[in-house]
Parts: C-alpha cells; sequence; structure tokens
C-alpha cells in the first residue's frame, strides 16, 4: 500500500501517543518543534503529539498535513481519552456527532463502512469538566480537529475514536493511569477493523481524485501546456470509467502529440454508445 493510503494521527498526550506508536511500531521521530511528528517504517502510518486544547488540535493537523505532504484521500484519526457521565471507565466509542461548545457549531462524521464500535456523541469545551451533565463524551481537541481534518480529505476519512477514562474532573477525582492505558491498550483492538475499512476507503478515494496511471506516461514521452494536462487528465479518468478493459496507452502509442492524442480520445468516447447493460 502507497504511504499516502495510509492513518495521520492526531493525539493530545505523550501517553496516549506512545500506546498507539508502541501497537503500529510508529517509532521515527521526523520532528520536535513545534510538535512531535512520528512515522512508521513505511511511511503508512505518522502521528503528531498535539498537546490539549482546541488551538493545539487545530494547528498540529495542519502540522502533521503539511510534514507529511497527505493527500485529499488521506484518513485522519483522533483518538485518546474522554469523560462521559455513565458509561464504564474503558469503554471505546466511534464519533458520529461533535458539538463544540464554545460555539454551539456541530460537525457530523460520517462512518461509511459497518463497524461494531458503538457510536456516541462528543462535546468539545475549553476546560475539563467537573461533571458531565449530558449523555454524550466530553474531550477538548475533537471538534477543532475534525474542523481541519474533514476540510483537508472528506468527513468519510476523518474519524475520532474516545476511550472513557473518567465521569468527570471533580476536586476528588483521580485517574489510575496504569488501569487507563490498559483500557487503552485493549480498546485498540476495536479500533484495528475501523483503521482497515479506512485505508480502504482511502484507496477508493485515491483511485477516484488521484491522477490515472496513463497520465505521468503521457506527460513523460511529451511537452504538454498546464490546460492540456488538465485535459488530458480529464479525458483519462474518463476513459477508465468508460472503457476500464482497455488501454488508453494501446490506443493511442500511434499518436505522437498532446493535441492528437485529446481529439482521438475524445472522439472515442463521444462515438461510442453506451452499453447501459454493462453500465
Amino acid at each position: 500500500m502507497k504511504p499516502d493510503l495510509g492513518i495521520r494521527w492526531v493525539v493530545a498526550l505523550p501517553f496516549e501517543a506512545q500506546l498507539i506508536r508502541n501497537r503500529l511500531q510508529i517509532s521515527t521521530l521526523v520532528s520536535q518543534k513545534p510538535y512531535r511528528v512520528f512515522r512508521n517504517a513505511d511511511g503508512q502510518h505518522w502521528l503528531v503529539e498535539s498537546g490539549v486544547g482546541s488551538n493545539h488540535a487545530a494547528a498540529a493537523t495542519m502540522y502533521l498535513h503539511q510534514v507529511s505532504q497527505a493527500q485529499p484521500w488521506t484518513a485522519w484519526i483522533n483518538a485518546g481519552i474522554a469523560a462521559h457521565a455513565t458509561l464504564p471507565l474503558g469503554t471505546p466509542c466511534l464519533i458520529h456527532q461533535i458539538h463544540q461548545a464554545s460555539s454551539g457549531q456541530v460537525h457530523y462524521p460520517t462512518v461509511v463502512f459497518p463497524t461494531e464500535c458503538t457510536r456516541g456523541r462528543l462535546i468539545t469545551v475549553d476546560r475539563p469538566e467537573a461533571e458531565c451533565p449530558e449523555e454524550a463524551f466530553y474531550d477538548m481537541e475533537g471538534a477543532a480537529f475534525f474542523a481541519i481534518a474533514s476540510r483537508l480529505s472528506s468527513q468519510e476519512l476523518a474519524m475520532l475514536f474516545k476511550v472513557v477514562s473518567d465521569h468527570g474532573m471533580g476536586p476528588e477525582t483521580r485517574i489510575d493511569l496504569e488501569r487507563l492505558s490498559k483500557d487503552f491498550v485493549a480498546s485498540l483492538d476495536t479500533l484495528e477493523p475501523v483503521v482497515t475499512a479506512l485505508q480502504e476507503l482511502s484507496s477508493a478515494e485515491s483511485e477516484r481524485l488521484g491522477s490515472p496511471p496513463a497520465l505521468e506516461t503521457l506527460l513523460s514521452q511529451m511537452h504538454v501546456s498546464v490546460s492540456q494536462e488538465h485535459q488530458l487528465r480529464d479525458v483519462l479518468k474518463r476513459w477508465n470509467a468508460r472503457f476500464p478493459a482497455t488501454c488508453a496507452l494501446t490506443e493511442v502509442n500511434h499518436l505522437s502529440d498532446c493535441r492528437s492524442i485529446l481529439e482521438f480520445l475524445n472522439h472515442r468516447l463521444s462515438s461510442t454508445p453506451v452499453q447501459w447493460s454493462e453500465a
């Protein structure tokens, strides 16, 4: 699998990041400042430690996008702990609705593949909540992450995965970090099929948005203008959709200039009737 079909992880806390890095062998340190960024050996997984809060989450997401050269079809995951009023500690969940408490803005992450993972609602706040008044998860990064990541890729490729760490951070609240770490590691088993499904979705989106394979070959063989490159990309995508079993390169190997190739391919596309029984 190509590196740009991998996952970009945005994680607030160092202990969360370390557990994910251990699981996925994300060991290579790419950057120390302004945020620590790691990647694994084949470049499929990149992870940034954002720190706590919306501003850091947004800035770290943008920074990881730049450093990792993420593409419009790259998948993104914000994984971490969150508070919840009633769910048992250690419960993992995929988020299907995000409410930004300070602005009232609402986002709707879209899960388009089957998953056994519990779904939940997330409220992103500016400071830890002493109590959780609503039946929802509470964090400090999710809304900012999703607002950025869903624009860099799409709503279907930006996921939020939360694990219950507490039921509110009151004055007497004490978190058992050892137990929380064990719960978080166990929750990654639930997340693994989601990662696989996201990579498959990313691959499909790459084929839809990326350059057709024949384009690079043609660009290496002749000089074309920027306008002609756009026209070639468009006509080759339409060719692949219309004639998936016929190689465009084979059809145009007798032509030596871009204008002739464009005319030939467009003529074939416009003059060949659509076989609706095969569509």
